[in-house]
């Protein structure tokens, strides 16, 4: 921030948000961002079990295997990567199955790829809407907002036009973002069983797609027998590596900003709150500006709600 904008929202009673909680958006070079999200799919790849990668050779075939695979598995998530794919062909398989509603598409062209990720269980759903929910209502008690502040997108696929697309479980952008490919500010990556590393590799990839535009994910992981939920936010921070004639250009890094668990009795893992900077929401300063904050106590109900309404 400039000295003069400075002092242009001092005088004007505006508070001077810190740099982590006014989050700035850093365009980050088509090159980079290839690598890095070829890498990230790549990683996702060797993640999958080997009898979950699939060729694919006719629009009904694969179609038939998804359907039946997804009869057949009602309890987990389940990612399935799909290669010498194109978008088009693949939204044609997807379509018209009955079980398109609970699935998510990750495709990237130079690879001609894609990663299904298949979450028919109510945990997915819950977890995602208790979020958002609570998220709102925060939201609703700062001065100044209303339920027009934020608009959720759902399982939106949003895209990088003729490189790669993604669908999440959930998400919000503020009202000042518009279009139909505005991307997110914050986006929800939920699995359950036995997904941690590749829900990180889905919250990075919001990172490095958007070019710092998605400024945080969080990722919500769910076990059962017994129950309990981890927690974990995800941001693209600045590099602080000092810049000589020779190095690089700082890149800003993915980091772990947050985590905790919820246990089957109930207990956190600790009593530090999930912190959402003002700035990750919003891309306007604004006179009553606070940061979102989600005590474990707000964790801990979301997870028995989540547990409630998914028995």
């Amino acid at each position: 921030m400039s000295a003069c904008m400075a002092s242009c929202l001092e005088s004007s009673g505006v508070a001077i948000p810190s740099p982590r909680s006014l989050a700035v958006a850093v365009p980050i070079g088509t090159d980079f961002e290839d690598r890095a999200c070829l890498d990230l799919f790549r990683d996702a790849i060797t993640e999958i079990t080997p009898n979950l990668r699939w060729n694919f050779t006719a629009v009904a075939t694969l179609r038939r295997r998804l359907q039946r695979y997804a009869a057949h598995h009602q309890h987990g998530t389940t990612y399935i990567s799909v290669s010498a794919i194109s978008e088009e062909t693949l939204d044609t398989v997807i379509a018209p199955l009955r079980a398109h509603n609970v699935l998510r598409v990750w495709w990237e062209s130079e690879i001609r790829g894609a990663i299904i990720k298949l979450m028919p269980s109510a945990h997915h759903e819950f977890s995602a809407s208790r979020f958002l929910t609570n998220l709102t209502t925060k939201v609703l008690e700062i001065p100044g907002h209303d339920q027009w502040s934020l608009d959720q997108v759902g399982a939106t696929r949003f895209h990088v036009p003729g490189r790669r697309s993604k669908e999440g479980d959930g998400g919000v952008r503020c009202s000042t973002r518009v279009g139909a490919n505005a991307w997110p500010n914050l986006m929800i990556e939920v699995g359950f069983s036995q997904t941690l590393r590749m829900l990180q590799i889905d919250a990075q990839w919001w990172l490095e797609a958007s070019g710092g535009l998605a400024r945080m994910v969080i990722i919500i992981q769910v076990s059962a027998n017994p129950n309990s939920m981890h927690f974990e936010a995800w941001e693209l921070l600045p590099n602080n590596r000092r810049i000589t004639r020779v190095s690089r250009p700082n890149i800003p890094t993915r980091t772990k900003t947050y985590s905790n668990d919820i246990d089957a009795t109930g207990i956190a893992s600790h009593n530090q709150p999930l912190n959402i900077p003002y700035g990750v929401l919003f891309d306007v300063p604004h006179a009553n500006q606070v940061d979102i904050q989600f005590t474990a106590d707000d964790l801990l109900r979301i997870s028995q709600r989540v547990f409630i309404a998914s028995q």
